[in-house]
C-alpha cells in the first residue's frame, strides 16, 4: 500500500480535531469566557502552531510500534474515548436525526459501521477522510452563504475590561488540548514524513472553528448559547431550500455526524491495535466481536463527562512525548 501523504494526513486531522470541537462544543468556550472566546481561539492558534512545530518533529522521529507499557496505556485511553465519544454520537443521532429510534438500535448500527471501517486499517480512513472533504466544503459554504446574514456582528467585539484571566487560560488550555491532542493518531498512519502540510492544515482547521464560533455567538448570543444542547446544529435550523423545505440541520449535520464517527473508528482501531499488539492476538474476529460488545455495554451504562474526557486527551499528549523518550 502506497504512503499516506502530507496533505491527507491533514484532511485527516482535520476530521479529528473537529470531532473533538464538536464535543468539547462552543458552548463550553463561551462558558468560560463570554465574548472573549473568540480571543480564545486566536490565542490558542497562535500557541498551537509552536506545539504542532514540536508534535511534527515527534511524529517524524518515530512510531509507536514495540513498547508495550505505551501501546496498552494508548489502547486503555482510546478504549474510554471510544466509550465517551460513542455516547455522544448515540446522543447527537438520536436527538437531532433519528428521535424516535431506539438509542440502543442506533448505538449497534453504528458500532457495527465502526467495526467494519475500524477492520479495514487506519490508511484507509485517512483516505474516506480524504474523498469525504469535497462534501464537507460544499456543506459548510452552503451553511456559511446562508447564515451569514443571521450574524449580528455588533455583538462580536472583543471586551478587554470582562477578561478573567484565570478562565481565559482555562480556555486556552482546553483549546490547546482538543486541537494537540489528536496528532496522537498520526502515529498510526502509514505516511511519509510530515511536513509544511501538516501545519498549513492546523491553521485552516483553526480558521474553520473561529468561524464556527463566530456564527454560534453571532447567531444566538452569549446569553442564550448555554440553553441548547447543541448549538451547532441549533443555528442551522435557519436555513431552508428556498423557503420550501425546512429542516435542512438534519441533512447538514452530516458533517458534525462524519467528523464524530471517524473519531470513534479512530479510537475504536487504536485500541484493538493496542491489544493485539501488547498480547500477541491473533485472532482479529474474535477480538472485534468481544470488543464490540464490550464497548456497546460500557456505553450504556458508563458514563463519562466532559473534564474526565479532557484529562483523556491530555493523556494522549503526554503519550506522544513520552514515546520520544522510551526505547522501542
Amino acid at each position: 500500500m502506497r504512503k499516506i501523504k502530507g496533505m491527507d494526513t491533514s484532511i485527516f486531522l482535520f476530521f479529528l480535531i473537529n470531532a473533538c470541537f464538536i464535543l468539547i462544543g462552543s458552548k463550553t468556550l463561551v462558558k468560560l469566557n463570554g465574548i472573549n472566546s473568540l480571543l480564545t481561539v486566536i490565542i490558542g492558534t497562535i500557541l498551537g502552531y509552536f506545539f504542532i512545530n514540536y508534535m511534527t518533529h515527534l511524529l517524524n522521529k518515530k512510531k509507536i510500534k514495540n513498547n508495550k507499557f505505551v501501546l496498552l496505556l494508548s489502547s486503555l485511553i482510546c478504549l474510554f474515548l471510544t466509550i465517551y465519544s460513542g455516547d455522544k454520537l448515540t446522543s447527537f443521532i438520536s436527538y437531532n436525526m433519528l428521535e424516535h429510534v431506539n438509542v440502543y438500535v442506533i448505538t449497534i448500527s453504528f458500532l457495527i459501521l465502526v467495526w467494519y471501517l475500524a477492520s479495514k486499517k487506519m490508511d484507509i480512513i485517512v483516505r474516506i477522510c480524504e474523498l469525504f472533504l469535497f462534501i464537507f466544503l460544499i456543506i459548510f459554504v452552503i451553511e456559511l452563504i446562508s447564515l451569514v446574514k443571521y450574524i449580528n456582528f455588533r455583538d462580536i467585539v472583543f471586551n478587554i475590561k470582562g477578561i478573567d484571566g484565570i478562565n481565559l487560560i482555562n480556555g486556552i488550555n482546553i483549546y490547546l488540548v482538543m486541537t494537540i491532542a489528536p496528532c496522537f493518531y498520526l502515529f498510526f498512519v502509514n505516511s511519509d514524513k510530515y511536513k509544511s502540510e501538516l501545519k498549513k492544515g492546523y491553521i485552516l482547521t483553526s480558521i474553520y472553528i473561529l468561524i464556527n464560533v463566530i456564527m454560534v455567538i453571532g447567531i444566538l448570543g452569549i446569553d442564550l448559547i448555554g440553553i441548547y444542547k447543541y448549538p451547532e446544529v441549533t443555528i442551522l435550523k435557519k436555513i431552508s431550500l428556498l423557503n420550501i423545505i425546512d429542516r435542512m440541520e438534519n441533512l447538514l449535520s452530516i458533517n458534525m455526524f462524519f467528523s464524530l464517527f471517524v473519531f470513534v473508528s479512530v479510537n475504536f482501531y487504536v485500541f484493538t491495535e493496542g491489544l493485539k499488539k501488547v498480547f500477541s492476538i491473533k485472532k482479529e474476529k474474535i477480538l472485534y466481536v468481544v470488543s464490540f460488545l464490550f464497548i456497546f455495554i460500557l456505553i450504556n451504562r458508563f458514563k463519562i463527562d466532559l473534564f474526565t474526557f479532557i484529562l483523556l486527551l491530555t493523556g494522549l499528549i503526554v503519550i506522544t512525548i513520552v514515546n520520544s523518550l522510551v526505547k522501542q
